[in-house]
């Protein structure tokens, strides 16, 4: 029998067991504004189009609104840093290229930029961005785009002071289109990832930590996962046209312009039927892998892949951290006709299991 003591302690111990649990770490929300933005890949150069002239191969375009609960000025400026990020070769001890410039827009307002393509390799250089024609102030305001110091990789985009500081300001949005050639386009959304939710609107993310590192831990930014789950269509080929489809994974555990370790990650893919195969691939910040070069043609027309966690492994003479690792990425489907001209292509973005993977990125 329950005496008022007794219930009294009861609810005492109850208070203190929930008080004791653990906090979940703040993990991204796919659907909000971030205060940084993650494509997951970019192409350098142009392709000349019919109705369009001259266009970029990627072309990013990146937009502001005012955080929740904050308050912002008409014309408010912001600063965004954009990085490109390339991949090392596994185990060749290559370093992550990346080289970065900061771009300006205001609250409300819209910047756009292709990758562009170095003047030796019949590129342009760096070009400005909303390169479209327009006033000459907004030219002169919205800045440069370096070209990447590869030909393929991924960008990181964050809200920076006017000091260059990264801060959270869960504003941003974006999106991606890839013309591969002239007539085929496709796009996909930018993966938004917010400031820690104890911090303010306008506050530094990167306070108490070491130059030129942002830490995706839940309290400076928001985490990220390191599993993938999607539906896939397995590549195939027939007499009258053929699909290719791609996995491109990275890891937000990058030290950029450094050597890491490579990424070892298993994917499990089924078919329609629930007939099961485990293949093993690996990555070294980033990677884009045709699913033919894993031995998956014709394993089924649709089906299911999830991923274990991703793993970076230690190897002699690197600087680097062993272990669990963030992994995000997307999906490319290409079709083909029987001459093997592309006709239509699509991205799919990938989803995650909900598990927090702590991130450190070195600018």
């Amino acid at each position: 029998m329950f005496t008022v003591k007794r219930l009294a302690f009861f609810f005492l111990v109850l208070l203190t067991v929930a008080g004791a649990a653990p906090v979940a770490k703040a993990l991204d929300d796919s659907e909000r504004p971030g205060s940084a933005l993650v494509f997951p890949f970019f192409q350098v150069g142009t392709v000349t189009t019919a109705e369009f002239g001259s266009q970029p191969v990627t072309l990013f375009e990146i937009s502001v609104k005012c955080p929740k609960g904050a308050t912002c000025l008409d014309g408010q400026d912001i600063d965004i840093r954009i990085e490109w990020v390339c991949e090392g070769f596994v185990s060749s001890n290559s370093p992550c290229q990346e080289n970065s410039a900061i771009l300006h827009t205001t609250v409300n307002g819209t910047i756009f930029f292709g990758a562009p393509d170095s003047v030796a390799n019949g590129g342009t250089g760096p070009t400005p961005c909303n390169p479209t024609p327009q006033p000459q102030e907004a030219l002169e305001n919205c800045g440069t785009v370096p070209v990447p110091p590869c030909g393929f990789g991924y960008l990181l985009a964050l809200v920076v002071s006017e000091f260059g500081t990264p801060i959270k300001f869960d504003g941003l949005t974006g999106d991606a289109v890839y013309r591969q050639t002239k007539d085929v386009a496709a796009a996909y959304k930018a993966i938004p990832i917010q400031a820690g939710p104890g911090l303010s609107t306008g506050s530094s993310t990167v306070s108490g930590l070491p130059a030129n590192e942002l830490e995706f831990n839940g309290s400076n930014y928001q985490g990220v996962t390191g599993k993938i789950i999607e539906s896939v269509r397995y590549p195939f080929s027939t007499a009258t046209g053929s699909v290719q489809t791609t996995l491109i994974l990275l890891t937000l555990n990058t030290l950029s312009n450094r050597v890491n370790f490579d990424t070892d990650v298993d994917l499990n893919f089924y078919d329609e039927f629930e007939q099961g195969t485990t293949v093993s691939t690996s990555l070294n910040c980033w990677d884009f892998i045709p699913l033919h070069f894993l031995g998956l043609s014709n394993f089924g027309t649709k089906g299911l892949f999830f991923s274990t966690s991703a793993v970076k492994v230690a190897s002699f003479g690197v600087a680097d951290t062993a272990g669990n690792v963030t992994l995000l990425g997307l999906i490319l489907v290409e079709e083909f006709d029987s001459a093997r001209t592309l006709k239509r292509q699509y991205f799919l973005p990938l989803l995650n299991d909900g598990t927090f993977v702590d991130a450190d990125y070195k600018l």
